[in-house]
Parts: structure tokens; C-alpha cells; sequence
């Protein structure tokens, strides 16, 4: 973990160096979910666009999770609301990234809480393709 950690300062710093410019949006190995409902999680204070939302659930595998919760995306998670699985969770914040529609995403290890054929559905639809062809970019 060290390790990586100082790989991805390493990274960081030098990204920072040759000056970035654009949005950014960062996910951490460990996620990071706050309490609430789970569109509001992805959303994250976005608008509501339908199409796009629809195309981060299918790109980030979560509509069969979100069939099998009671109120679908609509459900709490969190303290007073459903417990998620370490793969959900890396799932939703995946997601949260992707539909703020940024020019830079950064990911440290975003397949270390999800099983192999998740990580690789999420590998091939999000990283194998440029989003604009699959409807998640502009």
C-alpha cells in the first residue's frame, strides 16, 4: 500500500509538473461513499441527465445490483440505509467519476474490491474504448 501510495505521488507530482490543465476526477482504492441514496452518491450534485446515468450504471455493472435492492437506486445506504459490499462500493464511486464528466481521470487500483469478470466488463467498457463511443463523454 506504501508502495503504491508513493508510486502515485510520484505520478501525481510529475503530472502537476508538466501542468495539467482541465477537471479532474480522482478514485481512491478505498472508497469513499457518503450516506444517502445511491443515484444521489453518483450524481453527486450533478443534474439528472437519464441517458448518461443509464450508460455509467451499464458501463460500471450496477443496474443487476440496483434490480436486487428494495427501492433500486432510490435505496439509503450507509448508517441508516443498506451496507454495501466492498465491490458496490468501488463500483458507485467509479460511476459518482465518471458521470461528472471530467477531462482527467485518475484511478488507483479501481479493481481491488471487484471480482475478475466485474473488473473486466468494467475494464473493457471504461479503459478499452474512448468514452465518446460509448456514450459517456461528449
Amino acid at each position: 500500500m506504501a508502495r503504491r501510495l508513493r508510486i502515485l505521488h510520484v505520478v501525481l507530482s510529475l503530472c502537476f509538473l508538466v501542468s495539467l490543465s482541465g477537471t479532474k476526477a480522482y478514485v481512491p482504492e478505498s472508497p469513499w461513499i457518503q450516506s444517502g441514496k445511491i443515484k444521489d452518491a453518483i450524481l453527486f450534485g450533478k443534474q439528472m441527465d437519464t441517458i448518461r446515468y443509464n450508460s455509467v450504471l451499464d458501463a460500471c455493472a450496477l443496474k443487476k445490483d440496483l434490480e436486487l435492492f428494495p427501492y433500486g437506486d432510490g435505496t439509503d445506504i450507509g448508517e441508516r440505509g443498506l451496507n454495501l459490499s466492498g465491490g458496490q462500493k468501488q463500483r458507485i464511486q467509479i460511476a459518482r467519476a465518471l458521470y461528472q464528466d471530467v477531462d482527467i481521470y485518475i484511478f488507483d487500483d479501481p479493481f481491488s474490491a471487484v471480482d475478475a469478470h466485474t473488473g473486466k466488463h468494467i475494464f473493457q467498457v471504461c479503459f478499452s474504448y474512448p468514452l465518446h463511443i460509448i456514450g459517456l463523454l461528449n
